[in-house]
This record gives structure tokens, C-alpha cells and sequence, in this order.
């Protein structure tokens, strides 16, 4: 599903607005190699107006499917160094496995040396925080690399499976709608959380109402 189109209105979504971050860099390459570079620029604004919003929800909270808000920045790091990069790096050419999205997760399950359960509330907020600013970092790192690739290298064929192949940059597309899709899950149980918090207060107000009118008791 291509998160391009349903989130247009979500509060991360700042394309509207940043639109100039790339303006001009790929103006002599394709448009839909252009617009790709554009929405893995735009990730990075995504990422970054979410990052503020994180600390309002309780990080290493699982709300039933398997991912903390910890939990999936870890993923979307492991995502990035150990798939993504690599595979613009080298063109899809010159890396021993190539990840598909649908793979990941269980790659991360069986390869991530999960220490949750040993980090107090200060040492995952200190690793959260660190992980923003590592997935910052990669993904201007990536938007680089991306703009160095000519319009013959994003065409290249990449084989995900046996005899199976697809074009540079539509794995790479993939990969975009991949990481959108994991920060507005993370955006989503923020909303939710904000809004059970809002409920809370109000239920609160309105018992501490209903309380200071009573009649009093004899």
C-alpha cells in the first residue's frame, strides 16, 4: 500500500512544506527518479517532526502487536544500515543478500540482540534519543548517496529472488513506502495516546465537578 496517498493530512507529513529541500538538485534527471530523491528527503522531515511528539508516549509500551514505539525505532535503524544503504551503496549490485520490506522484521527478530529488559527508564530514553539522531544522520547520509546515482543506476536490475528482478529504484521505492508506513504507525499510537490521555482528564474534571456541587452530607 503506498502511504503516499492515505496520510496526506497526518501531522508529520510536512512534503507540503519542505518541498524546496531538493529543489533544483535533480532537475536534469526523470521525474519519477526526481520525486523518488524527493520522498527520501521528505522521510527525513517526517521523522524529524515526529521525533518531539515521541516522548509523550510511554516508549517501551507494547500495545499488542509486538512493537514498542523502542521497538520500532530499533527496526527502522536496523532497516536502514544493514539493507538500505548497502543496497544504494552498492547499486544493487555488489551486496551478498538483498532485503525485501516483507523479509525485514523477521530478519530483525532473529538478528537483534534485544537488550529491553536490562535498560532502566533513563538508559532506553538516553538509547531512544541516540537512535533519533542515528536515524537523522542515515537518512541525510542516503538522500546523498541517492543524488549521486545517474538515471542509468537507478535503472539496474536488482535481484531479490532467483531469477527474479526488479529495477533500482523501484526496490528502493519500496523501501521509501516501507519506513512512511512505520513512522505513521508510531505518528498513529501517538494520536492515540493524546487522545486516551484527553479523555482521562476529562472524565477526571467532571467527577472533580460533579464532586464540588454535591450537597453535603450530615
Amino acid at each position: 500500500m503506498d502511504m503516499k496517498h492515505t496520510d496526506e493530512t497526518h501531522p508529520t507529513d510536512h512534503r507540503a512544506g519542505t518541498s524546496d529541500h531538493t529543489a533544483g538538485q535533480h532537475s536534469s534527471v526523470p521525474s519519477e527518479i526526481g520525486e523518488l530523491i524527493d520522498d527520501i528527503s521528505y522521510l527525513m522531515d517526517e521523522a524529524d517532526a515526529l521525533a518531539p511528539l515521541i516522548g509523550l508516549v510511554p516508549f517501551d509500551e507494547d500495545p499488542g502487536d509486538g512493537y514498542s514505539i523502542f521497538r520500532w525505532l530499533k527496526l527502522i535503524d536496523f532497516a536502514q544500515t544493514m539493507s538500505i544503504e548497502p543496497l544504494i551503496r552498492g547499486r544493487g549490485q555488489t551486496i551478498d543478500e538483498i532485503l525485501h520490506p516483507a523479509e525485514i522484521e523477521n530478519v530483525f527478530d532473529k538478528r537483534s540482540d534485544d537488550h529491553n529488559g536490562v535498560l532502566d527508564s533513563h538508559e532506553k530514553e538516553r538509547h531512544i534519543q541516540a537512535l533519533l539522531k542515528q536515524i537523522h544522520e542515515n537518512r541525510a547520509r542516503l538522500t546523498g548517496l541517492c543524488n549521486e546515482l545517474s538515471p542509468a543506476e537507478w535503472s539496474l536490475p536488482v535481484e531479490l529472488y532467483p531469477h527474479q528482478t526488479e529495477r533500482l529504484q523501484d526496490v528502493v521505492r519500496e523501501w521509501v513506502r516501507w519506513e512512511r508506513a512505520c513512522l505513521k504507525k508510531m505518528a498513529d499510537r501517538v494520536l492515540v495516546y493524546q487522545k486516551e490521555m484527553h479523555s482521562r482528564r476529562e472524565i477526571r474534571q467532571k467527577r472533580s465537578s460533579r464532586e464540588g456541587h454535591g450537597t453535603p452530607r450530615n
